[in-house]
C-alpha cells in the first residue's frame, strides 16, 4: 500500500537510474531533468511510466514530469477516482471566489486557482460597466459583481423589464433591482403645506415630486360654454376648470340670521350662500351701450340673465345681458391730452412685483382750486 504523504523530489530524482539501469539505459545518457525546476521547454525526462499523483490531483508518468511542471509529489501512484489530498492547509482561490484549502483540492473540484492565498471576503471588482444578468433576474454591473454574489451568468446585458402591470398609479409604480416597475403603486408624497402670500384662482403649480410651490397655474384656454339653459348657481366646471353645460348643484347653506333688512338681497359668499351683509342696488342690463345713456356704457365682461328674481319655472332665454356703469374718464399720456381745468395723472411703478406690468397712462382729473 503506497504512502499517501508527500514524496520528497530528493527521493524522487533517486529513483531515476534504478529505472534506468533496469532499462539497459546507460546512466551518462539519461536525461538530466530541468535545468530550471517548473520550466517545461528545459524539462528532459525518461519515456518510463513510474505514476505519481501531483498535490495540483493531476496524474503524471513519473517524478520528472510532475518537476517539470512545478508540481509537488503527494503519492506514489495514479491519483485515485475520489481525488484525495493531502492534508496541507496552503489556500489557494479559485475563480469561482471560493477559498480551498490547497490545490489538489481546487483541482478536484474543477475550478482553475486565480491566486494563492484565501479569497477576499470583499470581492473587489474592476470599475468597468458591463451589464450582465444574472440567473436570479437581477442586472449586475457585469461578471465580477455577479460572481461576487455567487450567482451564475445567464447572458450579457441588462435583465429585460416585463410588461407594464394593468394597474393604473396616480404617483407611479415602486421598481425592482433591475429598474422594472412592479404591480406596487408608490404612495403620494409628503408634501409640507404651501406657505404663500398670493391667491391662484386656478390652483398653484405641481413640481415633479406632486407638490404644490408659490407659482400659480394660468387660467384655463377655455372656450365660450354655448348652452340653451340657465344655471341658477353656475356652470359646473371639468378638471381643467372650463365650464360645462352642466349646473352645479344648490349649495347646501345654514339660514341667515341677521338684524338687518336687505332691500336688494342679502350678499353671497363664494359659495353662494347668503351672508348679512347687503347687495348694492343693481345696474341696469344692457346690450349696447345705446341703452345707458350718457356718461356710461354697457359692460360685457359679467354675463346677467333677465330672468333672474323671478319664479325657477319660468322660461328663459340663454341670453347674457351686461351691466350699464359710468364711462371712466379718458386715458392720457401728458396734461395736452386732458380738457381745460384738468391734469393728467399717471400711477407710479412700483417694483414689488417684477411680472407686473409697468402702466404707461394715466387719467384726466380735475385740478382743485
Amino acid at each position: 500500500m503506497h504512502d499517501r504523504s508527500i514524496l520528497p523530489l530528493r527521493a524522487a530524482r533517486a529513483l531515476r537510474p534504478a529505472f534506468a539501469l533496469l532499462l539497459g539505459i546507460p546512466l551518462l545518457l539519461a536525461p538530466r531533468g530541468c535545468e530550471e525546476p517548473g520550466d517545461p521547454d528545459t524539462c528532459f525526462c525518461a519515456d518510463i511510466y513510474a505514476p505519481v499523483c501531483g498535490a495540483d490531483g493531476r496524474t503524471y508518468g513519473n517524478a520528472c514530469e510532475a518537476e517539470c511542471v512545478g508540481a509537488m509529489i503527494a503519492h506514489e501512484g495514479e491519483c485515485d477516482a475520489g481525488c484525495v489530498c493531502p492534508a496541507v492547509y496552503a489556500p489557494v482561490c479559485g475563480d469561482d471566489g471560493k477559498t480551498y484549502g490547497n490545490t489538489c483540492e481546487a483541482a478536484c473540484a474543477g475550478v482553475m486557482v486565480v491566486r494563492d492565498g484565501e479569497c477576499e471576503t470583499s470581492c473587489a471588482c474592476p470599475d468597468v460597466y458591463a451589464p450582465v444578468c444574472g440567473q436570479d433576474g437581477r442586472t449586475y454591473g457585469n461578471a465580477c459583481e455577479a460572481n461576487c454574489a455567487g450567482v451564475m451568468v445567464d447572458h450579457e446585458g441588462r435583465c429585460e423589464c416585463p410588461a407594464i402591470p394593468p394597474i393604473y398609479c396616480e404617483w407611479g409604480y415602486v421598481v425592482d433591482q433591475n429598474g422594472c416597475p412592479t404591480p406596487e403603486c408608490l404612495p403620494p408624497p409628503t408634501c409640507e403645506p404651501v406657505m404663500c402670500e398670493i391667491a391662484c384662482e386656478f390652483g398653484h403649480v405641481i413640481d415633479e415630486r406632486g407638490c404644490a410651490i408659490c407659482a400659480c397655474n394660468p387660467p384655463p384656454m377655455c372656450e365660450p360654454v354655448l348652452c340653451d339653459v340657465y344655471c341658477e348657481h353656475g356652470h359646473a366646471r371639468d378638471e381643467r376648470g372650463c365650464e360645462t353645460c352642466a349646473c352645479d348643484p344648490p349649495p347646501v347653506c345654514e339660514p341667515v340670521l341677521c338684524d338687518v333688512y336687505c332691500e336688494h338681497g342679502h350678499a353671497r359668499d363664494e359659495r353662494g350662500c347668503e351672508t348679512c351683509a347687503c347687495n348694492p342696488p343693481p345696474a341696469d342690463l344692457c346690450l349696447s351701450d345705446d341703452e345707458c345713456g350718457a356718461g356710461a356704457y354697457c359692460d360685457h365682461t359679467v354675463c346677467r340673465s333677465p330672468c333672474e328674481g323671478l319664479p325657477d319655472d319660468r322660461a328663459c332665454p340663454a341670453v347674457c345681458y351686461g351691466e350699464c356703469r359710468p364711462t371712466p374718464p379718458p386715458s392720457c399720456s401728458a396734461d395736452a391730452d386732458c380738457a381745460a381745468g384738468e391734469v393728467c395723472v399717471v400711477p407710479v411703478c412700483i417694483w414689488d412685483d417684477p411680472s407686473a406690468p409697468c402702466p404707461d397712462e394715466g387719467t384726466c382729473v380735475p385740478v382743485e382750486r
